[in-house]
């Protein structure tokens, strides 16, 4: 990894003087870019440190706190977690996408403060860097919380998707959490099939029938409900 390592040590540099904030986000902006793709050649596990470095540079750096800056940083947070992800590490992945997710927060807070205007761009920013974050959050707590709540074996009966349809929201546990984590049916879909895409990448290998558990064919049968 000579190439991330070289604008790593471009991007400390240039943070460690504040004028030259600029040469430190280019440095940062093609780390990301030069790092999806090699998530796209599945070369995950190198990758991790380098993105998650970035994403606490950005945090240090009192320029860079800027939300102009954000979709950056939400880039790297959310790579991180795709990364962690990848690794079969779905609980950070949840504990880093809750910690980041508390850092826009944290940027909203300082902009709403410093600024009495709406600003519909910097709403734009904050909507979509909390809800790829709340995806990334719900992808585990939704099979979590059905772990927890399935102790015993027991037989479940199943509606009909025209009863489902005609009963009152939230319909099922997986519907009540959508509707309270997400706040649009965009938002919503966006985190179903966040939920259902595969963590692992498989370039250039025979495809074998994955193996679906009890639980994974539930929660699959659930959110083809609620997208119904």
């Amino acid at each position: 990894m000579p190439a991330l390592s070289g604008l790593q040590s471009v991007a400390q540099l240039a943070l460690s003087r504040e004028r030259q904030y600029w040469l430190a986000y280019n440095a940062l902006s093609l780390i990301y870019a030069i790092g999806r793709e090699m998530m796209a050649s599945a070369h995950v596990a190198p990758l991790l440190k380098y993105f998650l470095w970035s994403a606490v540079a950005m945090e240090t750096s009192m320029p860079l706190i800027s939300i102009k800056y954000l979709p950056l940083r939400t880039n790297f947070y959310v790579g991180t977690c795709e990364c962690y992800y990848h690794l079969r590490h779905p609980s950070h992945a949840e504990e880093f996408a809750r910690r980041s997710l508390e850092k826009v927060q944290e940027i909203a807070v300082m902009h709403y403060e410093a600024n009495t205007n709406r600003d519909k761009e910097a709403d734009a920013i904050l909507k979509e860097a909390t809800i790829k974050l709340g995806v990334l959050i719900f992808k585990r707590m939704v099979f979590e919380s059905r772990k927890k709540t399935k102790v015993l074996f027991r037989t479940r009966l199943r509606q009909s998707i025209k009863d489902f349809l005609q009963s009152t929201p939230p319909r099922s546990p997986v519907e009540k959490l959508l509707l309270e984590m997400f706040p649009g049916n965009s938002a919503r879909f966006l985190a179903i099939l966040g939920t259902l895409t595969p963590t692992n990448w498989r370039t250039l290998q025979p495809w074998t029938p994955p193996f679906i558990s009890d639980l994974d064919s539930e929660l699959s049968s659930d959110i083809y409900q609620v997208r119904s």
